[in-house]
């Protein structure tokens, strides 16, 4: 119903997703009706759904697990934002993915991000 705030990788620590999480409780302050959707599987998820859960946002998360080139499709086209806080990152292809389809694209300022992310631009 609100605006909807996407992630979209593997979920593991590197891919920074527990910064977008940490964020959630002042981003929804803010915009109490957003939905944080990520897209993605791996070995850090039950560590981020409990985050979630201490943070008190977990209602307004959902995990949606792995999407193939159709989901993303969608995803794409329903996202209002899409967040990459990549801790460590050498290129940057989901980035270029939300950019390509004209979401606005929120990145960390990490390796290959920052060679293709021009702020505010």
């Amino acid at each position: 119903d609100g605006p909807v705030v996407l992630f979209v990788g593997r979920l593991v620590h590197e891919k920074g997703i527990q910064v977008l999480l940490q964020a959630a409780p002042s981003i929804l302050a803010s915009h109490p009706d957003a939905t944080f959707v990520i897209a993605g599987t791996g070995y850090f998820e039950e560590e981020l759904r409990a985050t979630a859960g201490k943070l008190g946002v977990a209602e307004r998360v959902r995990f949606f697990g792995q999407a193939n080139d159709s989901d993303l499709s969608e995803l794409y086209a329903m996202a209002d934002a899409l967040v990459v806080p990549s801790l460590y990152e050498p290129f940057g292809i989901v980035a270029l993915e939300g950019m390509a389809n004209r979401v606005p694209t929120i990145t960390s300022n990490s390796g290959g991000l920052i060679d293709i992310v021009e702020h505010m631009s």
